[in-house]
Order: C-alpha cells, then structure tokens, then sequence
C-alpha cells in the first residue's frame, strides 16, 4: 500500500511539472498556479501519517519540502511574477526530487517476490 502510494504521488508530481512547463512555456501563470496548488501542501496531508513510520525521516522531508515548493511556484504564479522567477523555484524543486532518487529506491524485484510468494501460499 504504501509503495503504490509513494509511486502514485512521484507520477502526480511528475506529471505536474510537465504541465507548469508547458504552462509557462505559454506565459500561462493561471494555468501554473492551478497545476502547481494541489500538489502542495494539501497532496501531502492526504497520507503522510501512515508513512512516517515506514520511510526515511530524509526521504520525508524532501518530499514535504517539494510540496512546500510547488505551494511556493501557485504564490509566484498567483502573485504575477515572471516565467523566469518560477522556473528558478522549479529548478530548485527539482533539484530535491534529483536528490532523493539518488538515494532512494522502491525495491520493486523483493516486492514483486513477496507478491508472487504469497499468491502461491493460497494454494
């Protein structure tokens, strides 16, 4: 569950910087402040409690401060400032997500292992 649920998130972040890319590649900064806020502060309230306990503290604190960050890119957006300011914050954002893939890693082979393991145990 919780593996299914740090994948997901990666993707929905993933995915957001696509969009504010091609948002500001636009000059579209109501479309940047709409990708962007969701996937702030709120996206991590949804289930981070449940995964205290089981990830890294610095695996956690990078990604609440990339959620911080995309909070950060909706106020520049919302606030009028310039495509370069906010490529500048997503630079910086991304250079968290850079940091914790070098880092770490879901172990997909024991988790596909543990699946298959126990799907043969109901046999």
């Amino acid at each position: 569950m919780q593996r299914e649920h740090v994948l997901g998130e990666m993707r929905a972040l993933l995915s957001g910087v696509q969009n504010v890319i091609g948002a500001l590649a636009e000059d579209d900064m109501k479309a940047v402040a709409e990708t962007a806020r969701p996937l702030g502060r709120s996206m991590a309230g949804k289930a981070e409690d449940h995964l205290k306990g089981v990830l890294p503290k610095h695996f956690m604190q990078l990604g609440m401060d990339v959620h911080h960050d995309f909070d950060r890119i909706a106020t520049l957006a919302e606030s009028g400032a310039d495509s370069k300011a906010v490529l500048s914050e997503l630079s910086r954002s991304m250079k968290k997500c850079q940091a914790c893939h070098a880092h770490y890693q879901i172990d997909t082979l024991k988790s596909s292992a543990r699946e298959e393991k126990s799907s043969h145990h109901g046999h």
